[in-house]
């Protein structure tokens, strides 16, 4: 997840399989009320930022839009190829 949250600024990563690790990061932030209101803050800021509806929709029209092209591309050459059969 460290492509998603950045370590002590929006959240905690801990190791995978490390039941210790991550019940010290759940003490830490409950522990903590003011570190816990800013990684809250600072995950909102980052998913507004990079997750809103009008970025994830243009994200997706650009696969689709590469899917279509990839297709077309793909139609063409088939066509091509039928074409060259027949000649």
């Amino acid at each position: 997840m460290p492509e998603i949250v950045d370590h002590g600024d929006a959240g905690l990563i801990v190791p995978v399989d490390e039941a210790r690790a991550l019940a010290d990061a759940i003490r830490c932030v409950v522990a903590d009320p003011g570190l816990a209101a800013s990684l809250g803050a600072a995950g909102a800021r980052r998913v507004e930022s990079s997750y809103s509806w009008a970025i994830v929709a243009d994200a997706i029209g650009e696969v689709l839009n590469a899917a279509v092209d990839e297709e077309g591309r793909s139609m063409t050459h088939r066509r091509a190829l039928t074409l060259g059969a027949v000649a």
